[in-house]
C-alpha cells in the first residue's frame, strides 16, 4: 500500500510513536520531520514523549543511542530540515498499537528521543559581568512558587593546589582508548553550594499578554491544546512577531516573521553574518532594556545554528550546563539569533531562579577522574563522543513581499483561535497573515488540514508587518513537492535543473549564486518548461552531533550511529542530601505475582522479529488485551514460552491466551503461554477500497466505509478514538484503501464493524499490516558502546561546573511535587573536554559530590 500525507495531529502522533520505536522508513521519517517543523502542537507532543525516557533511567545503566543520518548522507537528505509538511503521500498505520499498550511497554518503546534541532555545549572563555539593570514587566508578572528551603550550611572554602594528571592509560569503559592529559589537574574548592531551581506559576492568558506587551508584541492571545500533556499552549501574535509560551510566563520563544524594514529577511538564514563579537553586542543591546540579563554569564556561538548566541549563566563563577554534547532540543537560559542584516530575529528564554540549599564538600578533579574510570556501570558519569567540528554551510531563502505587490500563494492553512471570543482567528499561509474575507478558509474540524491556493495583494499591516489581502482562494488540486537540483540561468531566466526535468522559477531570489545545488519546496505549475511556485529554497549542511539533556523526571536526546563514533551514554545518580526531608519513593502496585494464572483472555497480538549479527534472531510478541479482558490496562504484556508456534500468522489479529505470569519487569507482565487460539477463526487482514462518510448511529458519531460493490462497514477506530472526523483518511468522498479485519459478532446500526489497521489515499491492494515488523540490529552497538572506540584521547580542558536540568518541558506542578525535587537540584560536576587524534571530540561529565550524598 502506498504512503500518503499526514492529515491530522492524531496520525502524526502515531508516526511519532512509531519513529521512537524505530519502525519508520526513511521517507516516513523525512515527512514526519517536515510536519514537525510546521506543527507546533506535534512538536510539543514530541517533547512530552521525551519525558518518558526518564521512567527507565534508573533501570538502564547506559542510555540507548538513537540512530541518525550519517554526516556523509546529509547532502542527500536535505528534507530532514524542511519547515513544512511535504504533500507527497504517506501511509499511516492505524492499528493503535501503542495506545493499547500499558505505560511501561510504551516507555520501553520510546527510549530513543526524537530531536529536531541541536545545540552546542562547548564553552568559550568570554565571561561578562552581570548587567545592572532594573527588570520591568516580566519580573512583576511572574508568581514564584514558594518551596521551603533548609538553612544554608556554612563551610570553609579552601582551594587545593594544582596536582599532576593521572598516568596515561586506558579505562575500563573504553578498552581501545588511551587517555592522556595536556596539563595538570586544576585546583578546586573544598566545598560548593548546591542549589535548587525554583519554578514559576503556570502561564495564563493574562500573564502571557503582559509579557508580550513588554516585548512589543501587541497582538491577540491565541490558545491551543497541547496534545501531549493536556496543557494549554499560549501564543501572542500580531502577524509580524510572536511569542510562544512553554508552561511558564517566563519561558518562551520570541520570533519575528514578515516584519519591516526588509520583509521576509527574518525568515531567512543566508548572507554574511556579523562577527561573533558583533553578534554578542547586537544581542546584548536588544536584551538589556528587557531586564532579563540578570545573572553573570558567558557567551558562546552555536555550531548548529548560524547567528545564534547562547548566554550561559554562571553560579559562583562556574557555568551552569544543561546538556552533554550538542543538543538543540532545549532552551538553556537565553539564546538570541542574529540575522545577516544584523537584526535579532529570535530569542529563546527560560528564566533561572537558583535557590541555595547548602554547602557540601566536592571531589577534586583527580578524584572525579578516578570515579569516572571506576564507574563501569556509568551511574555517576556520562560521556559523549562527537564528530569533529564542521562548518555550518546551511542557507535558506523565502519569498520577499512588498506592500502593493500581487501575490499568488500555495500553502497549508495555519489557524490560531483567540482567547477572546469576539476576535477572529489569526490565519496564516506560509507564515504570511491573511486578511479580508476568510470565511470558509478555516475548517471547523481541527483535524482537517487544508492545502490551499490563495491570491490577492500584499498590504502593510498596522503592526509594521505585511499581510495578504485575499481576493480569492480555493482548496488546491496541486500539492507541494520537495525537488533538488542545480540552479542555472538561461536567457535571463533562473532555472532548476533536476534529475528528470528542468523548471523555471517564479520570482526567483537574486542573490543565489549560479551553479548552487539546492532543495526547493514548491508547487509545480505545468508548462513548457514547467515552473515552480516556490515557498523556500535551501542549500548547504548543518553539522550534526550527539547531544542529550535532562528535564523534570528524565533525560532525552540523540545522536548518530556508533559506526561514526558519534554517540554517548551514562547517567547521573539522584542526590540524597542530609536534612532535605525527601519523601520515600513511590511504591508501584503490582497487580500480579509470578505463577498467577491467566485464563482465556482476549486481545490483539503484535509481532516483531529481531535480527542480530552472526545470523541470530529472536521473536518478540506483544499482547494488547481487550478492555473487557480484566487485565490491568496500566501494564504492558509480552507473550513468551515454547507454545507460540505459528503465532506469526495472527499479527495484528485478536487471539485468546491462557498461561501463567512468569515475571514482572520494567512495568511489563511476561506471560508464559500454555495455549492460544484465534478469536475469529478464518479471519485475516484484508484490503478494501471505498469511500468514507460520517453518520450518527445509535447516538454515536462514526465513520461508515462503503466499497464500490455497496458493502458498508463501521470503522472501529472511529468508535474507539472519537471524534469520528479525526479518523478520516484524506477527504470525505475520496477513494481510499483500508486494511483490517471484520468483527463478525459486533454490529452498530445494522452495520458490521471493521477493525481498521491501516489506511491510504493511494490504493495498491497490499495488506502490509499483516506482515510482522523486522528490526535489524546487526549494526547496533554492544551493551557498552564505548567498547567500539579506538585511538588516543587528549584531555585539553578540565572545568568545574554546575549540572542542571532544562525547564522547557517541565510543568508548574513539578514545584509542588515532592517526587520532582531531586530533579530540580543544581549540583557541581567536573567536565573533562578532549579530542581524538582524528579530531573527534570527547566530553566526560562526572558528579562532584561524595558518595554519601548519592542515592
Amino acid at each position: 500500500m502506498k504512503p500518503y500525507k499526514i492529515t491530522s495531529h492524531l496520525q502524526a502522533h502515531e508516526l511519532i510513536n512509531l519513529d521512537r520505536d524505530g519502525s519508520l522508513d526513511d521517507d516516513q521519517r523525512t515527512q514526519l520531520a517536515q510536519h514537525l517543523e510546521g506543527c507546533a502542537e506535534c512538536r510539543a507532543y514530541v517533547a512530552d514523549m521525551a519525558q518518558l525516557d526518564g521512567q527507565l533511567q534508573r533501570a538502564l545503566q547506559t542510555r540507548w543511542p538513537e540512530s541518525q543520518l550519517k554526516e556523509d548522507d546529509l547532502s542527500s537528505a536535505l528534507t530532514d530540515i524542511l519547515p513544512e509538511v511535504r504533500a507527497s503521500q504517506m501511509k499511516i498505520n492505524r492499528s493503535n498499537t501503542l495506545r493499547s499498550l500499558g505505560w511501561g511497554a510504551l516507555t520501553i518503546m520510546l527510549i530513543a528521543g526524537l530531536v529536531w534541532t541541536l545545540k552546542t555545549l562547548a564553552p568559550l572563555p568570554d565571561e561578562v559581568p552581570a548587567v545592572q539593570s532594573s527588570p520591568v514587566a516580566t519580573q512583576n508578572v511572574i508568581q514564584v512558587v514558594e518551596v521551603p528551603l533548609t538553612t544554608v550550611i556554612v563551610m570553609p572554602q579552601v582551594s587545593d593546589t594544582a596536582t599532576p594528571p593521572p598516568p596515561t592509560g586506558v579505562v575500563s569503559q573504553f578498552p581501545g582508548v588511551e587517555f592522556n592529559f595536556a596539563s595538570e589537574m586544576p585546583s578546586s574548592p573544598e566545598s560548593l553550594t548546591v542549589y535548587r531551581q525554583q519554578l514559576s506559576d503556570a502561564v495564563t492568558a493574562e500573564s502571557a499578554r503582559q509579557v508580550a506587551d513588554q516585548w512589543g508584541v501587541a497582538g491577540g492571545v491565541y490558545s491551543s491544546p497541547s496534545e501531549g500533556m493536556g496543557d494549554v499552549i499560549y501564543d501572542v501574535m500580531d502577524g509580524a512577531r510572536s511569542i510562544r509560551f512553554l508552561n511558564f510566563p517566563d519561558q518562551f520563544i520570541f520570533s519575528v516573521g514578515y516584519a519591516s524594514p526588509d520583509y521576509g529577511s527574518a525568515l531567512m538564514d543566508n548572507g554574511p553574518l556579523p562577527s561573533f563579537d558583533e553578534q554578542v553586542a547586537i544581542a546584548t543591546r536588544f536584551l538589556e532594556p528587557l531586564g532579563i540579563l540578570d545573572l553573570p554569564y558567558r557567551t558562546m556561538p552555536m555550531e548548529t545554528e548560524r547567528g545564534m548566541v547562547a548566554f550561559m549563566p554562571l553560579l559562583d563563577g562556574f557555568p551552569v550546563i544543561q546538556e552533554i554534547g550538542v543538543d538543540r532540543s532545549n532552551i538553556g537560559w537565553i539564546d538570541a539569533k542574529i540575522s545577516a542584516p544584523g537584526q535579532v530575529t529570535m530569542v529563546e528564554y527560560s528564566r533561572k531562579d537558583f535557590q541555595p540549599i547548602g554547602a557540601y564538600p566536592v571531589l577534586t578533579a583527580g578524584q572525579a577522574w578516578d570515579r569516572f574510570t571506576q564507574d563501569t556501570s556509568l551511574q555517576y558519569s556520562r560521556y559523549a563522543v562527537l564528530s569533529p567540528e564542521g562548518e555550518n554551510t546551511y542557507q535558506a531563502w523565502v519569498h520577499k513581499y512588498q506592500p502593493g505587490q500581487a501575490a499568488d500563494i500555495y500553502g497549508w492553512i495555519n489557524a490560531y483561535q483567540s482567547t477572546d471570543s469576539n476576535t477572529l482567528p489569526l490565519v496564516m499561509i506560509n507564515n504570511l497573515p491573511i486578511i479580508g474575507d476568510i470565511s470558509g478558509m478555516v475548517p471547523e474540524n481541527q483535524y482537517d488540514t487544508r492545502f490551499v491556493h490563495a491570491w490577492g495583494q500584499v498590504q502593510g499591516s498596522p503592526t509594521d508587518g505585511i499581510a495578504l489581502q485575499v481576493a480569492g482562494w480555493e482548496v488546491s488540486t496541486l500539492t507541494d513537492q520537495y525537488i533538488t537540483g542545480t540552479l542555472t540561468t538561461q536567457a535571463g531566466q533562473t532555472q532548476l535543473v533536476a534529475l528528470d526535468r528542468t523548471y523555471n522559477l517564479v520570482d526567483p531570489p537574486a542573490d543565489i549564486p549560479e551553479g548552487t545545488q539546492v532543495g526547493i519546496q514548491a508547487v509545480v505549475l505545468e508548462g513548457n518548461p514547467p515552473s515552480l511556485n516556490w515557498k523556500f529554497i535551501e542549500t548547504g549542511q548543518i553539522p550534526f552531533s550527539y547531544g542529550a539533556s535532562s528535564t523534570c523526571g528524565g533525560g532525552g536526546g540523540g545522536g548518530s550511529a556508533t559506526s561514526n563514533a558519534n554517540f554517548g551514554a551514562g547517567s547521573f545518580a539522584l542526590l540524597n542530601l542530609d536534612n532535605q526531608g525527601q519523601p520515600a519513593p513511590t511504591q508501584v502496585d503490582q497487580p500480579y505475582q509470578a505463577g498467577d494464572q491467566i485464563t482465556t483472555v482476549s486481545g490483539r497480538v503484535y509481532i516483531t522479529q529481531h535480527i542480530y549479527s552472526g545470523g541470530a534472531s529472536s521473536t518478540e510478541v506483544n499482547f494488547s488485551p481487550d478492555p473487557s479482558s480484566g487485565l490491568s490496562p496500566d501494564w504492558g504484556y509480552s507473550l513468551i514460552g515454547n507454545n507460540l508456534s505459528g503465532i506469526d500468522q495472527y499479527n495484528n489479529l485478536p487471539i485468546r491466551v491462557s498461561g501463567q505470569v512468569n515475571r514482572l519487569e520494567n512495568h511489563i507482565v511476561y506471560i508464559d503461554v500454555s495455549a492460544y487460539e484465534p478469536v475469529y477463526p478464518g479471519e485475516k487482514i484484508q484490503v478494501w477500497t471505498g469511500t468514507e462518510q460520517i453518520l450518527t448511529l445509535e447516538g454515536q458519531s462514526v465513520v461508515l466505509f462503503t466499497t464500490p460493490a455497496g458493502e458498508s462497514y463501521v470503522l472501529k477506530s472511529s468508535m474507539d478514538y472519537p471524534p469520528a472526523d479525526a479518523n478520516i483518511i484524506g477527504r470525505l468522498g475520496d477513494l481510499i484503501e483500508i486494511e483490517g479485519y471484520l468483527i463478525p459478532d459486533q454490529q452498530l446500526g445494522g452495520y458490521t464493524l471493521l477493525q481498521d489497521t491501516s489506511g491510504s489515499t493511494q490504493p495498491d491492494g497490499v495488506a502490509d499490516s499483516a506482515q510482522i515488523q523486522v528490526w535489524d540490529h546487526t549494526q547496533d552497538p554492544s551493551s557498552n558502546p564505548g567498547s567500539v572506540l579506538e585511538g588516543t584521547v587528549t584531555i585539553d580542558n578540565i572545568e568545574l561546573a554546575y549540572d542542571a536540568v532544562n525547564l522547557d518541558r517541565c510543568q508548574a506542578s513539578a514545584a509542588s511535587d515532592p517526587n520532582m525535587v531531586p530533579w530540580l537540584y543544581v549540583q557541581p560536576m567536573w567536565v573533562f573536554n578532549g579530542h581524538f587524534d582524528d579530531g573527534r571530540r570527547f566530553i566526560a561529565q562526572v558528579q562532584a559530590l561524595p558518595d554519601e550524598y548519592m542515592k
